[in-house]
């Protein structure tokens, strides 16, 4: 995933990356065959530099960490799970409009459920 503002992380690193993280996260499960996954990474980077140092946001292929996805319970692609002190508050399954997403990530950097 080119898009700086968007961390892709691994079995490896999810947990220092996403539930451990001190500020609320995104995390977009994608796979690499998923259009829709393809049309979301831009304007998931787009909203993430906008939330910079407010919003966490990760990236996770599923198809790389099958075990992630597994546990994190992902049915569809995309899946957007919103985390605040490391569980998952929300989920956003499919392509979503930019002002939903600026909404939702408003809402999660304020503190309240996305």
């Amino acid at each position: 995933m080119p898009h700086d503002a968007v961390r892709e992380v691994d079995a490896a690193t999810f947990d220092a990356e996403v539930t451990a993280n001190p500020l609320p996260t995104v995390l977009d499960v994608y796979t690499t065959g998923c259009a829709p996954c393809r049309m979301l990474k831009p304007l998931l980077a787009e909203v993430a530099r906008e939330y910079a140092g407010r919003v966490n946001v990760c990236a996770l292929n599923a198809e790389a960490n099958v075990d992630v996805a597994v546990r994190l319970a992902v049915q569809a692609f995309p899946t957007l799970l919103f985390f605040r002190d490391g569980e998952v508050i929300a989920a956003s399954r499919g392509l979503v409009s930019p002002g939903v997403l600026r909404a939702r990530f408003a809402r999660l950097a304020s503190g309240e459920l996305p």
